[in-house]
């Protein structure tokens, strides 16, 4: 791994637009929890450089601690380019805002209190309060893991990275918010945009939960109801008293600058749009059912039906081996699978064969199928899986989908700008999400995801003169 120190140059002042770095440099020969994954996250270009959002977070982060009672530490404030909604503090006070976290967003008001939430953590010292280890060699792993979004990765990691993202109980959550509300209104910030962003992520967990299946990514007071949680509004109560006298004008356009932010999941090892991937690296697309939910990280993709894996899920992996191979062969030897029945060779048109073979299960409502497709000189292993609420006839015909979906890409695939973003608007009398769902490619859950997007999840309408984030 490259150290900071050696990092610094006019490249990558460059490459994080100048203003993040700038202000650390001195701080950076530390090889702390933070530095680490910086270094990491740098090395994989997982930062989100477009529309001026480090410099905006920085502006904040900075105007912030001239409130903040944290003696003479340095902090250092990015913006991640993943998708999982969340936001986390290293004992090293490096604050990492997700841009998944920043597209749920209403105001620069809630922006402040995330961040000064995390300042609270460092403030406090919860991270070094809760670790029992120190995070060695761990870097790559976590750095995957905030990437994608992904809370498997979580496996590899150590006690410590799992508390910084996964958080710290709520009594120390409730100190951070109690510090965090103190800070934003030193700051002229207004204390109960805490509570209103609190609200939009424990929607956006809601939607995780009941329309995707998927757990939520955010450590904040998610196990209670924000808006109803008596402690919650005592603290914030307490700090408005602090709230200057005079107005404070915001650093920049809030939603000037969410005009055109980045919807869709984008990193060096491909692109997600909706329900294809497509991999830059290898130059192959994978294309899912039209109303399947797609994630991927550096080692697979994985796709799962409407509703979750309690229906059905694909993962797909991409092997390298040397030479040619015999399918059957390369399923036993090399994947170690012999749990294999009802194997055959399928045509999946134009000439493209696969292996594809059915995998015996200890469970008699689980249904499984293992195929292997050859293109190129890769191979890859595709494994899915019905779910207790699955249908076997329809998860064969989707796996059967998949499997035709995985092709090289076209030159019409390398021209087009796959990456969906935010386009704000102004709200028109009697406009229905429905209607401005008709205007996104959006393709599964349209509506909702609208609602979510602008604080009305799950029943809420878009009201006349609001701004109102749509997807294009």
């Amino acid at each position: 791994m490259k150290s900071v120190s050696g990092m610094i140059n006019s490249t990558n002042l460059a490459r994080l637009t100048a203003c993040c770095v700038v202000t650390a440099l001195t701080g950076f020969t530390s090889a702390g929890t933070g530095s680490k994954l910086y270094n990491e996250l740098l090395d994989n270009d997982g930062f989100y450089e477009a529309g001026g959002w480090q410099e905006y977070v920085e502006r904040i982060g900075t105007k912030l601690l001239r409130h903040t009672n944290g003696g003479n530490r340095k902090f250092y404030f990015f913006v991640v380019d993943s998708p999982a909604v969340n936001a986390f503090a290293t004992p090293d006070a490096y604050i990492f805002v997700n841009r998944g976290l920043l597209i749920f967003l209403e105001s620069e008001d809630q922006l402040a209190a995330v961040i000064a939430h995390e300042i609270g953590h460092v403030v406090a010292e919860h991270g070094k309060k809760q670790r029992n280890t120190e995070l060695l060699g761990k870097a790559a792993g976590i750095a995957a893991m905030i990437m994608t979004g992904r809370g498997e990765m979580m496996q590899v990691s150590d006690a410590t990275a799992r508390t910084i993202v996964a958080g710290y109980g709520r009594e120390m959550e409730l100190e951070a918010d109690q510090i965090g509300a103190e800070i934003v209104a030193r700051a002229g910030y207004n204390p109960l945009a805490i509570i209103d962003a609190l609200q939009v992520l424990k929607d956006q967990s809601l939607f995780a939960k009941e329309v995707r299946g998927q757990p939520a990514t955010y450590h904040g007071l998610f196990a209670t109801h924000p808006q109803n949680d008596k402690r919650l509004h005592e603290i914030v109560s307490f700090a408005i008293g602090s709230l200057p006298e005079d107005l404070i004008d915001p650093i920049d356009n809030f939603w000037g600058l969410m005009d055109g932010m980045k919807f869709g999941t984008e990193a060096s090892t491909g692109m997600l749009s909706q329900h294809v991937f497509f991999d830059k690296t290898a130059r192959v697309v994978i294309e899912f059912p039209i109303s399947w939910y797609v994630r991927y990280n550096q080692q697979q993709v994985t796709g799962e039906a409407k509703g979750g894996a309690d229906v059905a899920w694909v993962s797909i992996t991409r092997h390298t081996p040397d030479g040619e191979i015999v399918p059957e062969e390369f399923v036993r030897e090399t994947l170690k699978r012999t749990e294999l029945e009802n194997e055959q060779h399928v045509d999946l048109g134009n000439g493209r064969p696969a292996y594809v073979a059915e995998l015996k299960l200890a469970d008699a409502n689980r249904f499984s199928l293992l195929a292997v497709v050859r293109l190129g000189a890769d191979v890859y292993m595709v494994r899915g899986e019905t779910g207790p609420k699955g249908n076997v006839e329809q998860f064969q015909e989707d796996f059967m989908s998949i499997l035709r979906g995985i092709r090289d890409m076209r030159p019409s695939d390398i021209q087009q700008d796959t990456t969906t973003k935010i386009k704000v608007i102004v709200a028109k009398p009697g406009q229905t999400y429905q209607e401005l769902a008709n205007l996104t490619p959006i393709r599964s859950n349209a509506v909702q995801t609208l609602r979510l997007l602008n604080g009305d999840y799950p029943r809420g309408e878009p009201r006349a003169g609001d701004y109102i984030k749509i997807v294009q």
